[in-house]
């Protein structure tokens, strides 16, 4: 949400620097819109970069789950493999990976669609 919120001023700004762009050279003040337009770039990085930190702690999150599931899985077989045969060991491998990977999908597509909502409110 902050990421949005910050894009607003730092447009705007651009937008009312290239109109006034004729009296800001007149006045020789290049520098400080110059400066006052890096602040606000600076600002919507800062907001884009925890965001891409929030999604990557999101994105380890899950893959600690995935690894404590395989974990488990994999204790459960060693218990009981004198019952179950190897192939079938190696398929509830497989299918919790498959189901493991889309965890993580399903989580950031969720994520993306409650950030595409902000421009909604």
């Amino acid at each position: 949400r902050l990421y949005n919120i910050s894009k607003s001023p730092m447009f705007s700004g651009f937008t009312e620097i290239m109109q006034g762009v004729a009296s800001v050279r007149a006045y020789n003040i290049e520098s400080h819109f110059t400066q006052d337009f890096y602040e606000k770039v600076d600002q919507n990085h800062k907001a884009y970069i925890a965001e891409r930190l929030g999604f990557e702690w999101m994105r380890l999150r899950c893959g600690i789950l995935g690894v404590l599931v395989l974990l488990v899985l994999g204790i459960g077989m060693l218990l009981i493999r004198d019952y179950v045969p190897s192939a079938m060991a190696g398929l509830a491998v497989a299918q919790t990976l498959g189901l493991i990977s889309g965890i993580g999908f399903w989580v950031e597509m969720l994520l993306q669609v409650d950030m595409s909502m902000n421009c909604v409110e």
